[in-house]
């Protein structure tokens, strides 16, 4: 019985003791015909209690003769009040006959019947089973468990942030899952023990909705226990938006891969409902890593691209979402170069496994870059390049892959960590073969500052690098000890006050040197995904650290190391533009930075020294949205996002000129593109 049912049983006992009294009472009051209507409540709720229990335990449960018992006895004790008080019908014995009878009820009601858990899971993405499926496997296996799979719709939204196209993905389980269809699982009616979901958006994923009946509100109004496992895994870090999602709200739970995972979630949800268990996705991949499965017939493995897929490396292509909206026209060209290079081999298949939700975020997000994409996609298909893997079991073709090729934010990379396989991290700004001295820009891609001294130089793979005479002849310095294989770690170094000072990218924490003896000061740790800062300013005073996904400006002091963290610059200066995360200009004005915004005409001067801010407007009617500033005395020459208009400005006077007259062979160039 489940516990819910046998709560209700409990209850009804327990409410019979009380009804035998109000009996008993009845009864010497001599309101008789009050007494007997009770009486046949009793037997009433004894005859359901009876029919529930035969329902759910069979009709060979011991509770049920007991239940009997109870029902002869009252029947007795009615006809003996009907006949006049006869054969020694009483207040007092009636109501010790019922309760002794009552306890025995008692007894078998918590002895003789067991308890049931009824658990629901309910995914919405085939592909995203697997987050749960290690949890369903437990439960199913538990004798004393009633475990349900229901995948639920969900709708793909349209621009207008309302529901698009129905999707329903149930039918796309693996044969060994049985579901139930979602119209014939009540969760108001059944009030399972447990709920498990996967996606915590509820109505905030600008890309898809699941059906607002399964809102995370929704369900907890039915359950007491809302348990929600993460659809994604993770090597390290998570993204911000992960922070707080509505679900957390509502959920019981909140399953995390380990403790250390803790700090990237908001700090007002406590600490009880998290529960570092690890991934079910983890047992998935292990598991079938050490028995691998055959491959999906969807594949269409036969002819040349049997052989491919048998005799020549199988390299797992991912494409992710942050990726594409990283740089959308960036990333369709890697495309094709990856495209490009696989086809025809015979020692390497290519199996290109696209994001889940890749078509629907490129209908929603970067609708005008779709028709490319499609056709990308329908040649690699017809031109038989590789093997287009739109399964959702993520698990099997990890198993049967030998190498990851593709974006870094993804958590796949986890996933291929996790079974020891090899990861090949692109960059998708190369899309031509390397030619003989590619490797040099890659390496050092220089960062000149523009203030005469450019003696240092971080390399990509983290090493300082050196110029004595300052003439951009270069020679290694020193390893700059990070631990870490991502490049771009540090942006930039200097010599300031007889130390150097290495300037973090995407650390999260500045480099002090001397005597090649390295010191870390460490920043508040707020985020965990790539490009925390994005450039940097100082002078003999202070270092400042201009954010990107950093939520703050960061000033260092050069004389006391103290930190300043300064709100609201960050979210100011960068901007999403047409889609796209962007930077707005930066300037040194007297003593003042100034920060422009990418989107429109406005900008912030903050005072170097107290931090004080003030906001000015350009007033400009052609410029909205400047990505460089230039110093010229009291002027500002602001560098546009958008468009060909350079406009000087005096935010002392007001003075403005706008000069659209450019050479009609000149290109408006945005960095880092």
């Amino acid at each position: 019985m489940r516990r819910v049912q046998k709560k209700q049983a409990e209850e009804f006992v327990a409410l019979l003791e009380q009804v035998h009294k109000e009996i008993k009472k009845y009864l010497e009051a001599g309101n008789d015909a009050i007494a007997m209507d009770l009486l046949v409540q009793c037997q009433e709720g004894a005859l359901e209690l009876g029919n529930l229990i035969e329902k759910t335990e069979g009709e060979d449960c011991k509770t049920i003769p007991v239940l009997e018992r109870y029902c002869e006895l009252i029947y007795q004790i009615h006809e003996g009040i009907a006949g006049g008080r006869g054969q020694g019908v009483s207040g007092n014995n009636a109501y010790k006959s019922l309760h002794r009878q009552q306890i025995q009820i008692e007894n078998s009601v918590r002895s003789d019947i067991s308890l049931r858990r009824e658990i629901v899971f309910f995914p919405y993405k085939a592909s995203m089973l697997y987050s749960l499926e290690s949890i369903w496997k437990a439960e199913d296996e538990d004798p004393e468990c009633d475990a349900y799979v229901v995948p639920i719709p969900y709708y793909d939204k349209n621009q207008d942030g309302s529901l698009g196209a129905y999707h329903y993905e149930g039918n796309s389980l693996p044969v060994n899952v049985p579901i139930m269809h979602y119209d014939s699982y009540s969760f108001e009616e059944r009030r399972p023990d447990a709920i498990f979901i996967h996606t915590p958006y509820d109505y905030a994923n600008y890309v898809t909705s699941i059906d607002p009946r399964f809102y995370s509100a929704e369900l907890k109004k039915y359950t007491e226990c809302l348990v929600y496992v993460p659809y994604y895994v993770t090597a390290g870090g998570m993204s911000e938006g992960q922070a707080w999602c509505p679900a957390y709200a509502n959920a019981d739970y909140i399953v995390i891969q380990s403790d250390k995972y803790r700090k990237f979630f908001d700090k007002s949800i406590p600490d009880e409902k998290f529960l570092p268990l690890g991934s079910p996705k983890f047992d998935s991949v292990i598991h079938k890593c050490q028995n691998p499965p055959k491959p999906p017939e969807k594949w269409k493995l036969d002819g040349e691209r049997l052989e491919q897929f048998e005799n020549g490396k199988v390299y797992f292509y991912n494409t992710s979402i942050n990726g594409m909206l990283g740089n959308t026209e960036v990333f369709l060209k890697k495309m094709r170069y990856v495209f490009d290079i696989f086809k025809g081999r015979d020692d390497a298949c290519l199996l290109w496994r696209p994001h889940p939700l890749l078509e629907s975020t490129f209908n929603t997000m970067r609708s005008a870059y779709k028709p490319q994409f499609d056709a990308l996609k329908k040649e690699f298909v017809e031109s038989n390049t590789g093997i287009l893997d739109e399964t959702p079991d993520i698990e099997t073709a990890i198993a049967l892959s030998d190498v990851y090729i593709g974006d870094s934010g993804s958590s796949v990379t986890s996933l291929f960590g996790i079974a020891g396989k090899p990861l090949f991290i692109f960059n998708n700004n190369i899309n031509t073969l390397p030619e003989a001295d590619d490797w040099r820009g890659e390496k050092i891609n220089p960062r000149f500052n523009g203030w005469g001294d450019d003696r240092y130089q971080v390399t990509l793979n983290n090493e300082l690098w050196f110029s004595e005479n300052n003439d951009y002849h270069y020679k290694f310095y020193m390893d700059l000890e990070t631990g870490c294989s991502e490049g771009r770690y540090y942006m930039a170094a200097a010599e300031i006050k007889g130390k150097i000072y290495v300037f973090p990218a995407n650390a999260r924490h500045l480099l002090i040197i001397e005597n090649k003896k390295i010191r870390r000061i460490e920043l508040k740790e707020l985020i965990a995904q790539r490009g925390a800062f994005y450039s940097y300013w100082y002078n003999k005073k202070y270092i400042f650290l201009f954010p990107f996904n950093y939520p703050y400006l960061v000033r260092f002091s050069l004389d006391t190391e103290d930190i300043c963290y300064m709100e609201g610059i960050a979210q100011f200066n960068i901007r999403m533009v047409d889609g796209e995360r962007c930077a707005g200009g930066i300037g040194v004005y007297g003593n003042e930075l100034v920060f422009a915004s990418p989107a429109d005409n406005q900008f912030v001067f903050v005072d170097i020294d107290t931090l004080k801010a003030r906001s000015l407007s350009s007033n400009t009617k052609c410029n909205l949205g400047t990505q460089g500033i230039i110093t010229e005395k009291d002027n500002l020459w602001l560098l546009p996002l958008n468009g060909m208009t350079l406009t000087c400005w005096n935010p002392k006077t007001g003075y403005l000129r706008e000069y659209d007259d450019v050479p009609e062979k000149f290109k408006s160039i945005r960095w880092p593109y």
